[in-house]
């Protein structure tokens, strides 16, 4: 058998369920709950019960983990599911432990270590592992200490060096920690081999009244655009997008090849190129208080009557490209096209200021909106958030803060193509994101590993909404997505979530549409912007 890995993919939690498991215990999906938040405390995550339910029936699904139900002496509760791992789910462990190129953050993790060593891998194979990862990082923190010494000086190198700086700072670091990774090696592992197995001792914590929640099935999203078929992927482009996509293929590179200062020039440079002479609506600059500084912003206002409704909009690019000019005529044109005001929101940007920055920034701009906005003469009742891609990504999680942290008021959410889940490797990313789709796999990943700290992060529901545990008490949603888009897995998923949470929800599907086609001259896009816009218009009474 190859690495479990080729046959399905496991995100941490799921490696950790199954750590648990394979130290030959039977455990109940609670018992489970307890040591996923003990064993995850390294990645900063705590998944929630139902999460940690959901994982254990897709692994079920996968042949790695069986239950048998058990009853209980309490009256109230329903039968309860002891969890197992299978022979499958064993090999695939113990596959990925000794063949696979096994991530550093997951060894770093001494209560991980606990439980697969001696199980499995033994303490050889683990001390192997340390050593090829300390060896990777050392040679790249020497490649940085070159680059630094060879770099030249002066302010128009200054970006490049800070980023020097940053990344020598970052792998030194964890070079420390491989240090203290293998004293903690030296304390757990076993003096002989084979080991016996070794105890779990119980976490002080109560056991609640709680039984298994019962698998919910999915609510279908409204896709008035097109719905999902069963056709196999990947899916061909709509006719009227293939010379378009081919064009933007050979206009930008992939994005992860060239610097984050080129890829900004470039597209500022596309901005300038076709900025028409006159915007659909008014435009004023605004500075708008940040966490850590002003904010740059732009109020464009429709060519109506107001008070007008307001949107706060978030551009796209990755979280590491896009400005206000970038984004300057469709923001107008939203304005325009819905009859509100509009306010593009220009949020700090990574790898320089990495998340949760501009989750930071994107939450802090709408509660000043929501608070000064009736002194620009806007209606700031009927306050909805919108952003595309990166920037649906944060319109998203701005409404879940805003629920959480008791405002401000969100009557709407219009999300375009949004990244909901940074750490899922989907289908539909598989399938479009090996060129001929406009957007790459590897660009995708540039943006991330520059967004992200740590791969860890990439499970934390404000930089994956679709990981927050409960949606329920959001605005309503109108989101929109091409089918061959490698998003459009993880954007019908966070649908169906919405739904499934009693949030009113339009989900549609463009046909043949790919990753940022709203805004291009193409008919699809055309009714995609006009849908989004009656959308909009419906919602805040405009």
């Amino acid at each position: 058998m190859g690495t479990s890995r080729d046959a399905v993919s496991i995100p941490v939690t799921g490696w950790a369920l199954l750590g648990l498991l394979s130290s030959g215990r039977e455990m109940s999906g609670y018992d489970l709950k307890k040591w996923a938040d003990h064993s995850l405390r390294f990645f900063h995550l705590s998944p929630a019960l139902s999460q940690v339910y959901a994982e254990l029936r897709r692994l079920e699904s996968c042949g790695y983990v069986r239950h048998r139900v058990a009853p209980v002496a309490n009256d109230d509760l329903r039968n309860k599911r002891l969890y197992t791992l299978t022979d499958a789910g064993r090999d695939a462990v113990t596959a990925w432990l000794r063949e696979a190129d096994v991530e550093a953050g997951v060894l770093k993790h001494p209560v991980i270590l606990r439980i697969w060593l001696g199980h499995l891998a033994g303490p050889d194979r683990v001390a192997q592992l340390i050593d090829s990862h300390q060896a990777a990082t050392r040679a790249l923190v020497d490649e940085i200490r070159s680059s630094r010494a060879a770099a030249p000086s002066g302010r128009e190198n200054a970006y490049a060096s800070a980023i020097l700086v940053w990344a020598e700072q970052h792998y030194t670091g964890e070079l420390a920690a491989f240090e203290e990774l293998r004293a903690t090696l030296s304390e757990l592992a076993p003096e002989e081999s084979p080991t016996p197995k070794p105890a779990l001792p119980e976490p002080a914590l109560p056991e609640p009244a709680l039984s298994e929640p019962a698998a919910a099935e999915p609510a279908t999203p409204q896709s008035a655009g097109a719905s999902l078929s069963d056709a196999p992927l990947p899916r061909p482009l709509a006719p009227e997008a293939v010379a378009l996509v081919a064009a933007l293929e050979a206009s930008f590179p992939a994005f992860g090849t060239i610097p984050h200062e080129e890829g900004r020039a470039r597209l500022s440079a596309a901005a300038r190129a076709r900025k028409p002479a006159e915007l659909p609506a008014s435009a004023e600059d605004l500075r708008i208080p940040g966490p850590a500084g002003d904010l740059p912003a732009r109020l464009y206002r429709p060519n109506t009557e107001g008070p007008h409704p307001v949107i706060v909009y978030f551009h796209g690019g990755g979280f590491c490209l896009g400005d206000l000019d970038l984004y300057d005529h469709s923001c107008a044109s939203l304005a325009a096209g819905t009859g509100a005001a509009v306010v593009s929101v220009d949020y700090r940007l990574a790898p320089e200021h990495p998340f949760p920055a501009a989750v930071d920034d994107t939450y802090a701009a709408t509660a000043w909106v929501a608070a000064h906005g009736r002194g620009l003469g806007l209606d700031t009742a009927r306050l909805a958030v919108a952003g595309d891609s990166a920037g649906g990504n944060l319109a998203a999680v701005t409404a879940i803060q805003a629920r959480d942290r008791g405002g401000p008021e969100i009557a709407y959410q219009l999300l375009i193509f949004p990244g909901t889940d940074l750490a899922a490797e989907t289908a539909s990313k598989a399938a479009y994101g090996n060129g001929g789709y406009y957007m790459r796999k590897e660009t995708a990943d540039w943006f991330h590993t520059s967004y992200l700290r740590t791969p860890a992060d990439a499970f934390d529901p404000l930089a994956s909404p679709l990981r927050t545990p409960d949606l329920r008490g959001l605005p309503p949603v109108h989101l929109l997505v091409g089918e061959c888009d490698a998003l459009v897995d993880e954007c019908v998923a966070y649908g169906q979530r919405l739904a499934d949470a009693g949030i009113p929800t339009d989900v549609r599907v463009y046909p043949g549409m790919f990753h940022g086609f709203l805004n291009m001259p193409l008919e699809a896009a055309r009714q995609a912007r006009e849908a989004a816009y009656q959308a909009v218009r419906t919602a805040l009474g405009t």
